[in-house]
């Protein structure tokens, strides 16, 4: 159903998954998604598993949260992050996603709404299969790739980060100069 999540992890809890597969197929639902307070952080560990989902961002987090994801697959709506505020009865949380990604595969755009912050931490040749505009507050692209996808009907991805520490990372650009054959020299 709507918003219907495949794992929901909240208020202070703990979550530790391994070889799993979780599927959710409603409109707006996360196969995996977090809810957490400044004084309720959520932490979810997660382990050779596959997150997908139809529709919303693969992976949800409303509030603070701590994301471990160690040989994970994760896409399938075209959104595998959304980072937002935390609203329980008047009571707002600004979102608050710090996610370490290890030897994963992470396909989608990444989204962190006005008022809250995410930091992500690629490394060990972990992917990002960039399809769609993104902006991050911090990015450390340690011995990873991102790639950004083809553009469609003229149209480039853009990844906005505040703050990027590059280690032995690659980014795979799409590029389009004015002059001497476009689209790229």
């Amino acid at each position: 159903g709507e918003a219907a999540h495949g794992l929901l992890a909240r208020d202070g809890g703990r979550l530790d998954v391994l070889d799993a597969s979780i599927r959710a197929s409603g409109q707006d639902s996360s196969a995996l998604h977090a809810q957490g307070r400044a004084d309720a952080l959520t932490e979810i560990s997660l382990g050779n598993s596959v997150l997908s989902n139809a529709s919303g961002a693969t992976l949800g987090v409303d509030g603070v949260a701590d994301l471990e994801l160690d040989q994970v697959i994760a896409g399938g709506s075209g959104q595998w992050l959304q980072v937002d505020a935390l609203d329980e009865a008047g009571v707002v949380t600004p979102g608050l996603a710090n996610i370490d990604l290890g030897k994963s595969l992470v396909s989608g755009s990444a989204l962190t709404e006005v008022g809250s912050a995410s930091h992500l931490n690629m490394r060990d040749t972990s992917f990002w299969q960039l399809t769609g505009d993104s902006n991050l507050t911090s990015l450390r692209n340690d011995a990873s790739l991102i790639d950004f996808s083809a553009p469609l009907a003229g149209a480039f991805k853009r990844l906005t980060v505040h703050d990027y520490h590059g280690a032995n990372g690659t980014i795979a650009l799409n590029t389009h100069l004015y002059d001497d054959a476009p689209p790229s020299d």
